[in-house]
C-alpha cells in the first residue's frame, strides 16, 4: 500500500515475445565477440542525463506558448504524459520546477472537462510540488488536486489520489493545510458508500482510497482536527472486512495489512483494537485460506503488540499477570481459539 516518493528510480522494461520465431538459417550465424562487446559497452555508456536534457528542451519548444502554429492537442497530451513518466529519473530541482510550471500553465488553458490530459497534469504538479515544497505554488496545486477529486472519470480521481500521496509523504506544509480537510471528507465518504454497497468502486480506486485513508490515520490524525476520523476509518474497514467475499481479495489483503501497521505503530485506541481482533477472529473462521490466513497475521499482531499502547508485547507479560485479571481473559480466549483453528488447518491435505 506504500507509495514511495522522492526517490530517483531508473525505470527499465523488458520486452518479451510470447511466441518463439520459427527456426531460420540466420539463427545459426554467430555474432563476432568484438561486436558483442562493443554493443554491451555502448549500452553501458548511455548518457541518461544528456538524453533527458534533449527531451526536455524539445518538449519545452513544443509547449512554448508563443510558438505558432500551436501543437495539436494529442501531441500536447503525449508530451505531458511522457514528461510525467520521465520525472522518475529527474535528478535536478530545476527539472521538477520545469514540470511544475508547465503543468500549472497547461491546466489553466485546458478546460477541466478534458480529463484525459488533466489527470497527468494533476499528477505531475503534485509530484513536482512534493519535491520542491514551493510555497508560492501551493495554493494553485491544492486547488488543482481538489478539482481532480471531483472529476467524473475514475481514472482522473485515481491519478489525483496518487498525486496527493506524493504530497502527504513529503509533508509539504502549505499543500497539506489546504488539502487535508476536503481530502479526509472525500475519502471517508467514498469508503462509506462502497462499504454500504450504494456505489460500485473499481478495485484500483478502492486500493488507493484505503492507502490514503490509512496514511492519514497513521501520519496526520493530529492535524486533521477530526477527533473521530481514525475511529471512522477503522469502523468502515471492519464493516468492509465483515462483508464476506464481496470485497476483492487484493483490497481485503490491503486492509488487513494496513490494520496491522496501525497496531504495530500503536495508532489505535483500546476499543478499536478490541473491535479489530473480534473481526479478525470472525474472518479467521472463513473456509477460504486466502482470506483466513491474512486474518491470522492480524490476530498474531494483536497478540504481539498487547492490549494497550504502552505495552511492547502482551504475550511476553503473560507470566507476570494473574489468571484472575479480567484483562487477561480476552487474550486467553483468543489463544484458545487460535489453537483450535491451527489444529483444524493441520488436518488439511495440501
Amino acid at each position: 500500500m506504500n507509495v514511495t516518493s522522492l526517490q530517483v528510480k531508473i525505470v527499465t522494461s523488458d520486452v518479451k515475445s510470447e511466441e518463439q520465431p520459427e527456426h531460420d538459417e540466420t539463427d545459426d550465424i554467430e555474432i563476432p565477440v568484438h561486436l558483442s562487446q562493443q554493443t554491451s559497452q555502448a549500452v553501458e555508456t548511455v548518457d541518461v542525463k544528456s538524453c533527458l536534457q534533449l527531451l526536455l528542451d524539445l518538449f519545452g519548444q513544443w509547449l512554448d506558448p508563443s510558438v505558432s502554429p500551436r501543437p495539436p492537442v494529442m501531441l500536447v497530451f503525449e508530451i505531458v504524459k511522457s514528461a510525467v513518466i520521465l520525472s522518475d529519473v529527474f535528478e535536478e530541482f530545476w527539472h521538477f520546477q520545469w514540470l511544475l510550471e508547465h503543468c500549472l500553465r497547461l491546466a489553466a488553458v485546458h478546460l477541466p472537462e478534458d480529463e484525459q490530459i488533466h489527470q497527468y497534469l494533476i499528477l505531475g504538479a503534485c509530484k513536482a510540488s512534493a519535491v520542491l515544497r514551493n510555497e508560492p505554488f501551493a495554493e494553485r496545486v491544492a486547488k488543482l488536486a481538489l478539482s481532480g477529486l471531483s472529476a467524473s472519470q475514475t481514472a482522473t480521481r485515481v491519478m489525483t489520489l496518487n498525486g496527493i500521496l506524493y504530497i502527504l509523504e513529503a509533508h509539504a506544509g502549505a499543500d497539506m493545510r489546504i488539502l487535508l480537510p476536503s481530502l479526509a471528507d472525500h475519502v471517508i465518504s467514498l469508503l462509506l458508500q462502497a462499504a454500504s454497497g450504494d456505489v460500485h468502486i473499481s478495485e484500483e480506486h478502492q486500493l488507493v482510497l484505503w492507502s490514503t485513508a490509512f496514511f492519514l490515520v497513521e501520519q496526520y490524525s493530529g492535524d486533521l482536527n477530526l477527533t473521530d476520523f481514525s475511529a471512522r476509518v477503522v469502523k468502515v474497514a471492519l464493516v468492509s472486512l465483515s462483508s464476506g467475499d464481496v470485497l476483492p481479495l487484493s483490497v481485503y489483503s490491503a486492509v488487513i495489512h494496513c490494520l496491522e501497521r496501525l497496531m504495530l505503530s500503536f495508532s489505535l485506541s483500546k476499543s478499536d483494537r478490541e473491535a479489530v481482533s473480534s473481526v479478525a477472529l470472525e474472518r479467521y473462521d472463513s473456509s477460504s485460506l486466502s482470506r483466513s490466513l491474512p486474518a491470522l497475521g492480524l490476530l498474531l499482531t494483536y497478540l504481539y503488540t498487547g492490549r494497550s499502547a504502552d505495552q511492547a508485547s502482551g504475550i511476553g507479560q503473560l507470566e507476570n499477570e494473574t489468571l484472575n485479571d479480567p484483562g487477561m481473559e480476552g487474550q486467553l480466549a483468543v489463544l484458545e481459539h487460535l489453537t483450535k483453528i491451527l489444529d483444524r488447518y493441520l488436518l488439511f491435505d495440501y
